[in-house]
């Protein structure tokens, strides 16, 4: 009698600790490089002479946004961190005689994933505007590397795949076994960590608290125009095509200078 109560309390531990591994949050930081390229066609406006190598070096490298990833075995939400004070995108900066002010739109989008429908809703802010697109989730073709590290004291794996033209590297654990990760990431045998799209976007966990209780909040957004995968991408071609015809055809940049 005393073996079977022993056992059967190591298996109501073993629940709970799985209970809490598969729900809670992870907080992540998602960095942005962005490569502006003064190259080419380029319609510099200033009240003087203006140096193009000053431009550059002020010019902003990198966006950052703090994001928090809700999770549990049946779904999870990606959305902006709003218990962090949001950074501000207004950049505003001095080199000599030149005065540049940069405004950077961070639109927060939410990603939902319905781990047991294996649908995917994202609310996306596009040009003041939201929109509502709804897909079914493809598994995606991941290749294990081999390599492994530990973050945030997880040991974690490394996998590799191609999305369309893209190289995604992830690393996951799967100590959290829910097979998901942040900005739609997801197919691994464990909880994506840390992640990287080309030479571009970086997301990386600050901080992963299991059994958060934070449940209610993995809400399937509601809010924007419903719209496709393509028509979504329609609109902002069409936009973006707009914007450049507006500043003088062929991708020119233009850059506002105020002395």
């Amino acid at each position: 009698m005393k073996k079977l109560f022993f056992t059967s309390c190591f298996l109501l531990l073993l629940n709970d600790a799985y209970a809490q591994n598969t729900s809670g949050k992870i907080l992540y930081t998602e960095t942005f490089r962005m490569n502006i390229d003064l190259g080419g066609d380029v319609d510099i406006r200033s009240e003087g002479d203006v140096n193009a190598d000053q431009i550059r070096s002020m010019l902003p490298k990198e966006q950052h946004m703090k994001k928090v990833l809700y999770y549990n075995a049946d779904a999870t939400l990606y959305a902006y961190d709003r218990s962090k004070e949001k950074e501000s995108n207004d950049m505003d900066q001095s080199n000599g005689n030149m005065h540049m002010v940069v405004h950077m739109d961070a639109p927060e989008n939410v990603v939902y994933m319905s781990l047991k429908e294996d649908k995917l809703v994202e609310q996306r802010d596009f040009m003041g505007r939201k929109f509502l697109i709804t897909s079914d989730i493809e598994k995606p073709k991941w290749k294990m590397t081999g390599n492994q590290k530990t973050i945030l004291n997880y040991p974690c794996q490394e996998a590799v795949m191609m999305k369309e033209k893209d190289t995604v590297t992830a690393w996951f654990t799967a100590a959290i076994p829910v097979s998901a990760g942040p900005q739609g990431y997801f197919g691994l045998p464990g909880m994506i960590l840390e992640a990287k799209q080309n030479s571009q976007l970086f997301l990386k966990a600050d901080a992963v608290i299991a059994g958060s209780g934070d449940d209610k909040m993995i809400v399937k957004p509601r809010e924007g125009k419903k719209v496709t995968k393509d028509e979504f991408k329609a609109i902002v071609d069409k936009k973006t095509k707009e914007m450049q015809e507006e500043g003088g055809g062929n991708g020119n940049v233009i850059i506002k200078i105020n002395r």
